[in-house]
């Protein structure tokens, strides 16, 4: 059924939805406008515009924490009711790496976060020479670990390879991130740093959107194929983590994805209707097709209110008639913005040549009348299988008075006339 349906709407592909949380699900587009104008604006006020146009001073980072993964899908006899695989004790056990890079494509150093206050010498040799290497109780980033980060490893990078300062750095606004020592040192030594949006680093985080998921892909790929290599003793300890995610980042990271990903964020080039920008226009069809599905709504709403509201009782009923007025008036409206006929004979075109032998759209000169009073009506008795009431209009329809309910009742008993209605007499309620 569904491979069908698809083969019907060739504009449609399956995908796997990414999950959002109500906060992030809450943002909208001119929040994200708001953003990007505040931004400008402080980067204009203080001269820095003309960091914007050299990717190479604009930098993002951000961290991740690394599992070890669940195997693949192995072979075994038929009848085995268990299939093993011999892992760590501590498998569930997840290491917080800090990644991040530059708009030109550049790979800042890592730092790794350990879960020790004093660092066992094999592990700490097994971290290459120009990581950072991390310590909390946690095992997370905490705000002095990041502080060392900023001064120790980022701060000299940029030293050491001759990045022009002042520098961007876009950063989420997560606690450890922004703390008043880390701020202090960076208006000090030349890096602006800039909190992102809350809730919106899927849209304006270059790690998030270009860097992680196909990070985290290659790591679990090379998982499974170091387990191989090392079938006889296939234990992935703490002191082969540094290495093998080195050998993976080197392997996977690329200027492009980098370069794919500020831009998608637009950071670099700086374009803010990268991803504010105003949403796609729909087209002249689509708006057709809703238009005419509106008429045929409104159309059976009014048929459904000629046949079970009967004719003699709707003058006691103003609310309800003042309803069924607002109907035709909208239907009458709807109608005299219909859109030109040409469109509607391609959607009927289109509707034919996929088989299809209903047509979507009917010509403009077979659209039914609004009338409502014109409408042919049966002359055989219908019963009411349902409680039908009548409120006045000083009523709350939560709690209808009883002479009403009871009167109304009384009336409807057996069979009513659902012939055409009769237009009732002006009111002074309208």
């Amino acid at each position: 059924m569904v491979q069908q349906f698809l083969k019907r709407h060739p504009d449609l592909i399956p995908r796997q939805p990414q999950n959002l949380t109500s906060s992030r699900a809450s943002v909208t587009t001119s929040q994200l406008k708001n953003w990007f104008n505040e931004v400008s604006t402080y980067l204009e006020e203080n001269n820095y515009t003309n960091i914007l146009v050299e990717p190479h001073r604009i930098f993002n980072m951000d961290e991740t924490a690394f599992l070890n993964p669940k195997g693949n899908k192995v072979l075994a006899a038929k009848g085995e009711k268990s299939v093993y695989q011999q892992v760590n004790s501590d498998e569930k056990e997840c290491f917080t790496v800090l990644l991040g890079g530059n708009a030109a494509g550049e790979v800042l150093p890592p730092m790794v976060i350990f879960k020790y206050l004093r660092m066992p010498r094999e592990l700490s040799l097994s971290v290459p020479v120009t990581w950072g290497i991390g310590r909390s109780d946690s095992g997370w980033m905490t705000m002095e670990t990041f502080f060392e980060y900023i001064c120790n490893i980022f701060d000299k990078w940029l030293n050491d390879n001759g990045i022009q300062k002042p520098v961007i750095l876009f950063m989420d606004g997560h606690t450890s991130h922004i703390s008043f020592h880390v701020s202090k040192y960076c208006s000090e030594n030349g890096i602006i740093l800039i909190a992102l949006f809350p809730n919106a680093t899927h849209l304006l985080q270059p790690m998030d959107v270009a860097i992680f998921r196909s990070l985290k892909g290659a790591w679990k790929t090379a998982v499974q194929s170091w387990r191989l290599e090392h079938i006889d003793s296939p234990i992935l300890r703490k002191t082969h983590f540094c290495p093998l995610l080195n050998k993976v980042l080197k392997d996977t990271l690329s200027p492009e994805m980098f370069q794919n990903g500020f831009r998608k964020c637009g950071l670099s080039p700086w374009n803010p209707d990268e991803v504010c920008g105003a949403p796609e226009q729909p087209t002249d069809e689509f708006m057709a097709l809703r238009k005419i599905t509106k008429i045929k709504e409104l159309e059976m709403g009014l048929k459904f209110l000629d046949k079970y509201i009967a004719s003699e009782k709707i003058d006691e009923n103003i609310g309800l008639f003042q309803f069924y007025k607002k109907i035709e008036d909208l239907l009458t409206k709807t109608k005299e913005v219909l859109p030109p006929t040409e469109i509607i004979s391609t959607l009927n075109n289109s509707t034919s040549e996929r088989g299809s032998t209903t047509q979507i759209l009917p010509p403009l000169n077979t659209v039914p009348s609004c009338d409502p009073l014109t409408m042919p009506s049966t002359s055989q008795a219908t019963t009411l299988d349902f409680p039908f009431q009548y409120l006045p209009l000083n009523e709350d329809p939560k709690t209808p008075c009883k002479e009403v309910y009871e009167s109304t009742t009384q009336n409807l008993e057996g069979t009513i006339n659902t012939g055409s209605l009769i237009e009732p007499p002006i009111s002074s309620h309208l």
